[in-house]
């Protein structure tokens, strides 16, 4: 019959976009038992293979880099002394290579490992610029080297370093003329070396620590030393339910809730003109695409921004080879840790307190709101109808409206707000004095700067 014979081929064919026959199925098992084992009782040298199998793929680096901190192996930046061209066992840690380092060629990544296995490892910055090669080492190639902490192991900081790129260089490109006349540097001749020629580094502060792991993210194309979500790591545990690295594993159309940090937001529209996003979002194990459509967009606008820290809840999307998310609702992660508001009343007229009252009751929420009163030695708790969503928008329009040295947030970045108002020990209900004495003791600022 030809209907029976074409629906028994339609199954064929719909089998046929999953089944394996079992020669098939019986080699990915061996495969996946020798990795299995490889893994289990060859840890680092497994994972530094694994690593350096997929060193052009920053997304899965970062993923495997989180794994190897979920299997206590910490993951050390390149290191000029150190580091090969790949990934790397170093003792019970990994270093990372020197050709994932961005504008560091594989010419310059041999010339640095020649010129230390023939003359040993650098002693110094000045060491390391008067030996380099400068037909492969530029200006771009030394300052990528700082900026992802090539060189913390010699003991500089990196802004210390990043000042000293142009002294480095003339050294660099003095010792190569005189290399390439054939003439022999007094240097050579000294063991104290380093004091007749050394680079003075000028005594700068080191960046601030987001500064470094931008830095680091630039050269790199990811967190090494830290990330700027380690500090909500328990928090995104307990409210995601997958990670960015999980996304395309799941079926087409699961839920899912997903925290991360956006890093790039490309405003778009739609045929009709509506205003859409599309965003980039960053967690601990990589990124994922998340399309924000008209409806949501207009909502959530005030927290789409960069480096901004959202949960998303939405739905799985396949498209060929891409994985998305399909945003269907979207609140900063601020909105969603236990914490207080603390407010300086003093000099405060009526107008001013409308004002607090409209935005308190437009940001409602489960956060306890704490109002100072220095003069009278009193803090007041307000009632759970002005409890707030400690949300950035919120604190924006407060700062704007008392001056930011008079709003304070005391967050817990590793407490989730419960689904009622939290309970506060230490002060009693609406319109009750606080201990006067704690009050007079440590006034507003000790406070809220705990």
């Amino acid at each position: 019959d030809k209907g029976i014979a074409g629906q028994i081929f339609d199954l064929m064919e719909y089998f046929a976009g999953y089944g394996f026959n079992k020669s098939h199925s019986a080699a990915y098992a061996l495969v996946s038992y020798q990795t299995a084992y490889l893994k289990a009782n060859y840890t680092l040298p497994f994972m530094a293979a694994l690593l350096t199998s997929v060193k052009d793929n920053t997304d899965k680096v970062s993923a495997y880099i989180e794994e190897c901190r979920r299997l206590g192996i910490e993951v050390l930046p390149p290191d000029v002394n150190e580091s090969r061209e790949s990934f790397t066992v170093a003792g019970s840690k990994i270093r990372f290579g020197l050709a994932a380092v961005k504008n560091v060629g594989s010419g310059a990544v041999e010339s640095i490992i020649q010129s230390r296995e023939k003359d040993g490892i650098f002693n110094d910055y000045t060491d390391f610029c008067r030996r380099l090669d400068t037909r492969s080492v530029n200006r771009r190639v030394l300052e990528s080297l700082i900026k992802c902490g090539a060189f913390d192991s010699l003991g500089y900081r990196r802004a210390q370093l990043m000042a000293a790129v142009d002294s480095g260089l003339s050294l660099a490109q003095q010792s190569q003329r005189e290399r390439e006349n054939g003439q022999l540097s007094l240097l050579d001749f000294l063991d104290d070396s380093s004091d007749s020629a050394s680079i003075e580094l000028p005594d700068l502060k080191e960046y601030p620590v987001d500064q470094m792991l931008a830095l680091e993210k630039e050269t790199l194309g990811l967190y090494i030393s830290g990330h700027p979500l380690e500090q909500y790591r328990s928090v995104l545990n307990r409210l995601s339910t997958i990670t960015a690295m999980e996304a395309p594993e799941l079926p087409d159309n699961g839920e899912v809730v997903l925290g991360g940090l956006i890093m790039d937001l490309k405003k778009t529209s739609t045929r009709k003109g509506d205003p859409m996003a599309i965003l980039t979002v960053e967690d601990l194990t990589g990124s994922i695409e998340v399309v924000v459509y008209p409806h949501l967009y207009a909502r959530c606008r005030p927290v789409l921004r960069i480096d901004e820290v959202v949960m998303i809840r939405g739905k799985v999307r396949e498209n060929g080879d891409e994985t998305k998310i399909i945003g269907a609702e979207i609140s900063t992660l601020d909105s969603h840790l236990a914490g207080e508001l603390h407010l300086k009343m003093d000099n405060v007229d009526a107008a001013m307190l409308d004002q607090l009252q409209l935005i308190m009751r437009s940001f409602k929420g489960n956060a306890p709101v704490f109002l100072h009163f220095e003069n009278e030695k009193k803090v007041i708790r307000t009632g759970e109808e002005f409890y707030v969503d400690l949300s950035v928008p919120m604190i924006e329009r407060l700062e704007e409206l008392f001056g930011r040295g008079r709003v304070k947030v005391k967050r817990d970045n590793n407490m989730i707000l419960r689904s009622g108002p939290a309970e506060e020990k230490h002060c009693q209900a609406t319109g009750t004095k606080t201990g006067d004495k704690k009050a007079e003791k440590d006034g507003f600022f000790s406070i809220l700067d705990l």
